[in-house]
């Protein structure tokens, strides 16, 4: 998760119907406070856009459902994605769960 004033961006590490782990990705422009729902992709070369074997760019994405982020005060508080995996990918994900701090949040000098 990355979050500015100018930019949102999220990633969501989660398993297929095979049991593979994948990735997600989700953004957009601007932060809009409490709750957004932002559309969230994978990549649609397939489940390895870093695999040059392809002759693919890795930058190809696949809309396949959403992300909710909550946010009280300046702490994300709640994370929800919902997506259906397009070809060659299988598999469903629908989870909606708290989120907590590991760490006091960092600020550059």
């Amino acid at each position: 998760m990355q979050v500015e004033p100018e930019f949102e961006f999220y990633a969501a590490y989660l398993y297929d119907g095979q049991g593979n782990p994948r990735w997600l990705l989700a953004n957009r422009g601007g932060f809009d406070g409490a709750a957004e729902v932002i559309d969230i992709e994978q990549f649609s070369n397939g489940p390895c856009p870093a695999c040059v074997d392809s002759g693919q760019q890795p930058t190809p994405r696949t809309r396949v459902g959403s992300l909710r982020r909550v946010f009280s005060g300046t702490s994300l508080t709640e994370i929800e994605v919902a997506a259906t995996l397009s070809q060659p990918l299988v598999g469903q994900w629908l989870e909606s769960l708290p989120v907590a701090r590991l760490s006091d949040p960092k600020t550059c000098p």
